[in-house]
Order: structure tokens, then C-alpha cells, then sequence
């Protein structure tokens, strides 16, 4: 059965978390965001269970040791593109993100249409 495959796929992603690098859990939240897209399976809905567990456990992650500090301008909105997608951003992590787009000088980096593309999710 797929969803039973998933959830233990999500559970052995989840027990690796803690040692992933910004650009891992980055990689990982679009690749979940991507999945979730293409077959309920992996869906993140707001309830108990594999994904949504993963989800959060992957956004604490950023959080621990200041990790969204260390991603790039492109990184930053693929980031923010794919917890838009998984409906279920946390609001630590996107004030985190704000601060680092404004006060961090990311912004910068990025073009309008780069901007706008992200805003649209």
C-alpha cells in the first residue's frame, strides 16, 4: 500500500532531520511540497500523521541554530514556495524568514519577477 510506504518514508526522513543542513531541509520542504502536489499519498493536511509531522519537524529544524540565516536569496523563496504549498507555514519560521529577506540583505539579491512568482503561491 503506497500511503503505508510514504509514512514510513516520512518517519525515516523525520529521524534524519536534526542533522540536515539549511539546503537539505530546503530541498526536502520543496521535494514534500512537490509530492504533495502530485498524489494525496503525500499530502500534508492539518492533522495528525506522517506529513504533517514531518512538515513541522523540517520548519523547527530551520529554526535550530538559526538555519534560515544561511540559506540564499533563491533558497529563501523556493523555501517559502513550498510552505505555502504544504499549507502549513509556522509563524516562527516565516517571521524568521522575513527578517532574514529584510533585515539581512537577501532582498537584495532577488529580482521583482523572482518576488512576485514566490508571492503567487
Amino acid at each position: 500500500d503506497l500511503q503505508r510506504e510514504v509514512a514510513a518514508l516520512y518517519k525515516l526522513v523525520g529521524a534524519a532531520v536534526g542533522t540536515m543542513s539549511a539546503q537539505q531541509v530546503c530541498g526536502s520542504v520543496v521535494a514534500l511540497a512537490c509530492l504533495s502536489g502530485r498524489d494525496k499519498a503525500f499530502c500534508t493536511p492539518r492533522q495528525e500523521g506522517p506529513a504533517p509531522a514531518l512538515a513541522v519537524a523540517l520548519q523547527r529544524r530551520l529554526l535550530d541554530g538559526d538555519l534560515v540565516g544561511r540559506l540564499g536569496g533563491r533558497e529563501v523563496l523556493e523555501l517559502v514556495w513550498g510552505l505555502a504549498k504544504l499549507r502549513s507555514p509556522d509563524r516562527a519560521v516565516m517571521d524568521r524568514i522575513a527578517a532574514c529577506l529584510l533585515v539581512g540583505g537577501i532582498l537584495e539579491e532577488l529580482s521583482p519577477s523572482e518576488v512576485a512568482g514566490t508571492a503567487g503561491a
